[in-house]
């Protein structure tokens, strides 16, 4: 972001999360952690999440008589351990495969910053030579992408932290994608807790942004606990006090406590008016994005199953709000693939570019498939002008 102001990242970072989330932003907690400062901009990690999973979790610990704090982000817990036990490198491109018992994390970085969190199918099996083969296709999507974005760059080292021993066909298949770069496995052992990666994260006294989608009132409530333990406190010695004086400080104190009620009911009611103006300005902004679906992501995917022709099946769909559309999928042969291509280019105004990738061979099951990609340009905008080609 073009900015290292915190205030200013934090609504950059909730326009950022419209862009890639399903949710309207009003629907979701949105926060952010910050790796990384020039002179004026910032690499940021922006997360998001829908109010409801939240809620839900507040609900089972209030019901237990407890009030969380925070709420983090799994992998960012081992990359905070990674980082402090000095198992990143300063230089150079590395990727770390981290294989829990019910997650699997990837994160790339160069010069010890992350650049791409990518979370993997977690029923992967990659000790099994289908398994790895296919997280080793999604990891290589990810290089591609990543270099799409930011330039190319040689991977130098991949690790694989595992609880088990580490698969031998995952790291055959990883220094097929990587043919450079020196592939080791690690034990997750060998690191903390990630309980304590994760605690350890928000006791920092850094002052530097972290990832904590907590609402809001979370943290009123626990400010609220507090200052009612503090009022008793306060309250006892000036009751000592009272009990000693008696006479005029015993006026005293009593006036003081008037003051004080009428200052909070004050501020009660100060609090309930700017909370009922900041709602209705929540609600008018939502209505002004949202009032237009000509271009959402569900008339999108409609427009493309209908030009859809049988035998052409879709694996992925990734909607950038009134930007683009990117597809994957794959056919038994190529023909229905380019008529698929031919179709978008012709049958609809709703996109004013089709960008195909090659369309390539690959083999699943025994059976020969063909794979491809392709991107669609939103109409929203105007399309850019291809290599070698004039501009208009």
């Amino acid at each position: 972001f073009p900015t290292t102001d915190i205030g200013e990242l934090h609504g950059m970072a909730e326009l950022q999360a419209d862009k890639f989330s399903p949710f309207p932003v009003d629907q979701m907690y949105t926060s952010l952690e910050r790796f990384e400062t020039a002179e004026d901009q910032s690499s940021v990690l922006v997360a998001a999440v829908h109010h409801e999973q939240v809620d839900h979790l507040g609900d089972l610990f209030a019901g237990a008589g407890l009030q969380p704090a925070h709420v983090d982000v799994e992998v960012m817990g081992w990359w905070h351990l990674l980082e402090r036990e000095g198992r990143v490198e300063r230089s150079g491109q590395e990727m770390f495969i981290i294989i829990d018992d019910h997650c699997m994390e990837v994160i790339i970085t160069r010069l010890g910053i992350p650049y791409v969190f990518c979370s993997l199918d977690a029923t992967l099996d990659p000790a099994g030579k289908e398994g790895s083969a296919e997280i080793a296709e999604e990891i290589e999507f990810a290089l591609t992408t990543m270099e799409g974005q930011w330039g190319p760059a040689e991977t130098s080292h991949v690790h694989i932290w595992s609880r088990q021993e580490t698969p031998s066909n995952l790291a055959d298949a990883m220094q097929n994608v990587c043919p450079a770069a020196s592939v080791e496995g690690h034990q997750l052992r060998e690191l903390p807790p990630l309980s304590e990666g994760l605690a350890d994260r928000m006791a920092a006294t850094d002052y530097e942004p972290r990832v904590d989608l907590a609402p809001p009132g979370w943290t009123s409530t626990i400010e609220s606990k507090k200052h009612q333990k503090t009022a008793l406190v306060a309250g006892g010695i000036m009751l000592g006090i009272w009990l000693a004086v008696i006479g005029t400080l015993g006026f005293l104190s009593s006036r003081q406590r008037s003051l004080l009620a009428d200052a909070e009911a004050s501020f009660s009611q100060l609090q309930t008016e700017v909370d009922e103006v900041r709602e209705l300005q929540r609600k008018v902004e939502s209505l002004e994005r949202y009032g237009s679906r000509d271009y959402s992501s569900l008339e999108c995917l409609r427009e493309i199953s209908a030009q859809l022709p049988n035998g052409v099946d879709l694996s992925q769909f990734n909607y950038r709000k009134d930007e683009e559309v990117r597809i994957r999928g794959e056919a038994g042969t190529s023909e229905p693939i380019y008529t698929f291509f031919s179709s978008l280019e012709k049958a609809t105004n709703l996109f004013a570019e089709i960008r195909p990738d090659a369309v390539s061979q690959r083999v699943s099951g025994g059976r020969p498939r063909s794979t491809f990609s392709v991107t669609a340009v939103l109409s929203t905008r105007p399309a850019e002008p291809q290599p070698g080609g004039d501009e208009s």
